[in-house]
């Protein structure tokens, strides 16, 4: 995962970029090892808590998902 952020006009803008993952935890269902994995993504420590997720992804060890999120952080006025 990635992010970088810019200057925007209400505030700055955080882009998260959830390329992929490499599981080594597995769980046994029957005679086969699966993993239904997803990412959350969130950003705390502003006033309106942002949350996004990526697809969940079947049966895979080895999720890639390449899924872009933009969360917009407001300015904090120090007179507010």
């Amino acid at each position: 995962m990635s992010s970088k952020s810019w200057d925007g006009r209400q505030g700055k803008r955080l882009i998260v970029f959830v390329d992929r993952a490499e599981i080594t935890t597995k769980i046994k269902h029957g005679s086969e090892e699966t993993r239904n994995p997803f990412v959350v993504v969130h950003i705390s420590g502003i006033k309106n808590k942002q949350q996004q997720r990526t697809k969940t992804l079947k049966r895979t060890l080895s999720p890639k998902w390449k899924e872009v999120f933009f969360f917009e952080i407001p300015i904090m006025n120090e007179y507010a």
